[in-house]
């Protein structure tokens, strides 16, 4: 089962994440523009095996920089061109992963999946960006600006695929490794989870946390499949322990304030988190639970009790 992909579809005004990608020298409107292109394909052909994987993922980089680039200079017309070669290139790169010995590719699938975290992060941003020029500019802008808004939600689609594909094989070779890209990627999915509720985008809030749900769950089997494996889990677990009161706080805020069938989504999340908090706790030391204790009674008093009343 895929994670759900969340495709943002409103004008969302959100803060800036911290994503950032490089451009080059020029960009997509200077008439250089392709000399320097020429310039990043070569050096890409010169290259074998897991370097040429990682020239891709740095070109990849450049083409969500250059995008963004032309949003913030409002020339979405060159958009759909970034975006058809972003997702080229990730192709290419699960091309080259396949040829390569399986130690080779176990590091490159670590760096593409924690890649594809921070593009799918950035390319929401993005698409947040154009919605939100869509309630600035005139009305003839709009047709431009919904095409580069399904042109950048086409990439995103590409990054989860990508994503997938690669924590697939890292799930068989290190499931550790990818139990903490899926952590990661939990915290993405709920950081701004109160914002979007804010704004009343229920159907985002809920997005978010049926991707949060899957991510958690999912985390805690990978945990289980590192044990029987005979792979230490225990400094995954405690940050498990931890990161969960924050995420538990910030459920039990938001589904006060949304409508019911928000809520379910909201309540299966606060399940997930319940679940993998309560299991990784149990299986640390005594000394390691009677810390988070302490931590719990410091700064999350009741939180425990206040989920488990609600799910």
């Amino acid at each position: 089962m895929a994670a759900p992909v969340s495709a943002e579809t409103k004008n969302i005004e959100l803060q800036e994440t911290d994503e950032e990608f490089p451009t080059g020298q020029v960009l997509p409107d200077n008439v250089l523009y392709g000399i320097e292109r020429s310039v990043e394909a070569v050096e890409k052909s010169m290259a074998e095996g897991p370097d040429k994987a990682e020239i891709g993922l740095t070109i990849a980089e450049k083409r969500l920089g250059e995008i963004n680039a032309m949003i913030d200079i409002e020339k979405t017309e060159f958009i759909e061109n970034l975006s058809t070669d972003y997702q080229t290139e990730l192709d290419e790169i699960n091309n080259i992963t396949q040829e390569l010995t399986d130690q080779e590719r176990e590091e490159i699938e670590i760096n593409i999946s924690n890649a594809m975290n921070k593009h799918i992060n950035g390319l929401e941003t993005a698409n947040q960006t154009i919605n939100n020029l869509m309630g600035e500019l005139p009305e003839e802008a709009i047709p431009g600006l919904t095409n580069a808004s399904q042109q950048i939600i086409n990439a995103l689609e590409k990054s989860n695929e990508t994503r997938q594909n690669s924590l697939s094989h890292l799930e068989e070779v290190n499931p550790l490794k990818a139990a903490e890209n899926r952590l990661n990627f939990s915290e993405t999915r709920i950081d701004n989870i109160t914002q979007l509720q804010q704004q009343n985008f229920e159907t985002n809030v809920m997005d978010r946390a049926d991707t949060y749900t899957y991510e958690m769950n999912r985390v805690m089997e990978l945990i289980n499949e590192s044990k029987e494996q005979g792979i230490n889990t225990t400094t995954l677990e405690e940050r498990v322990a931890n990161a969960t009161l924050n995420h538990m706080e910030t459920l039990d805020k938001v589904h006060e304030q949304v409508p019911v069938e928000a809520q379910e989504k909201i309540e299966k999340a606060m399940n997930a988190s319940l679940t993998a908090h309560e299991t990784a706790l149990e299986n640390l030391s005594p000394q390691a639970q009677q810390k988070i204790d302490d931590h719990i009674q410091q700064n999350h008093p009741n939180i425990i009790d206040k989920i488990k009343d609600k799910v």
